[in-house]
């Protein structure tokens, strides 16, 4: 099949901007508690699909049923060896009950994303990335570990996975690696300062 022309655009802070005040200011809160949060939720998925879709950036975007009425978004950058591991790169696109949506933590980690995912179009790297975004994630009261088995069945034989939770206000790159090798510390050398923490519980 012919593939989509892909539009890249360059990451910058005027994007990254405009992207948390839209999911901040114009969406709000994202998640299942209310008709209204629920309507943002939907809302924001609408948001990814035209930013990334075939209109704007040029990516197909695969809906993946989730557990509730929101799927797990996925947009794959195709490479060049089909045999190679891919590398996927998952963020949340909800946030909390009661945060109006309008604090930018929740929605850095998709608003980063969507900016790699816009600046990688069109480029052809050796290794398949997966950009994977989920419903439920930063609500407790949301259906968050069904929703992450959804995830790991779909996530198959990876390279790496990489979880996009927040970006800070500095200039260095902060990296939480999980399991006891901690495999991210590798590949990221040359970065930047990287600075480790602690894997999460639970």
């Amino acid at each position: 099949l012919e593939r989509n022309e892909a539009f890249a655009r360059e990451v910058s802070t005027q994007g990254i901007a405009y992207d948390l005040r839209k999911l901040g200011e114009v969406i709000g809160e994202r998640n299942p508690s209310s008709p209204a949060t629920s309507v943002n939720l939907s809302r924001t998925v609408a948001m990814i699909e035209g930013v990334l879709g075939p209109s704007n950036t040029g990516y197909p975007v695969r809906r993946i049923p989730g557990p509730t009425d929101w799927p797990i978004l996925q947009a794959t950058l195709q490479g060049t060896d089909a045999q190679a591991a891919p590398i996927w790169v998952v963020c949340g696109y909800d946030s909390p009950r009661g945060t109006s949506g309008a604090a930018p933590l929740e929605a850095s980690g998709l608003a980063a994303n969507l900016a790699v995912a816009q600046s990688l179009a069109g480029s052809r790297p050796r290794r398949t990335v997966h950009f994977a975004f989920v419903p439920h994630a930063w609500d407790p009261q949301s259906p968050v570990k069904e929703t992450m088995e959804i995830l790991l069945r779909t996530i198959t034989a990876p390279a790496t996975v990489c979880w996009v939770d927040v970006m800070g206000t500095g200039d260095e790159l902060r990296v939480s690696p999980c399991g006891e090798h901690r495999p991210a510390e590798g590949p990221l050398v040359g970065l930047g300062r990287i600075i480790t923490g602690e894997p999460a519980s639970g």
